[in-house]
């Protein structure tokens, strides 16, 4: 997916455009520590690139060690991974990067 960030060099104020000011402003204030309008809409972009960015829907990755398994998976439109403990069979979402081999390995001819 895109990098929206890096893509545009105006892309916060073309976010900020699409983005009711009035929305912003309301989420900027939420809370008990207001921050301003256009660090509302820096984090839904950093938050958007977070999301889309990383191993395509359907990606498995399995960590030698734990035989833990990462399978990238689509819920509710985010994508996120779906981790399964090797060990212990608990399951959880992780929607960090995960740096676990790619499962299974990839063979080339030449392998």
């Amino acid at each position: 997916m895109t990098d929206v960030l890096n893509d545009s060099p105006d892309i916060i104020a073309a976010t900020a455009a699409a983005v009711s000011d009035q929305l912003a402003e309301i989420v900027a204030a939420a809370g008990s520590n207001p921050v301003p309008a256009e660090q509302v809409v820096t984090a839904v972009v950093a938050a958007y690139n977070h999301v889309g960015a990383g191993d395509p829907v359907g990606t498995i990755r399995r960590d030698p060690i734990t035989d833990s398994t990462a399978f990238r998976v689509l819920v509710g439109g985010v994508a996120k991974w779906s981790v399964t403990d090797g060990q212990t069979g608990a399951h959880h979402y992780d929607m960090g990067h995960i740096d676990w081999p790619i499962y299974p390995p990839v063979s080339t001819p030449d392998s």
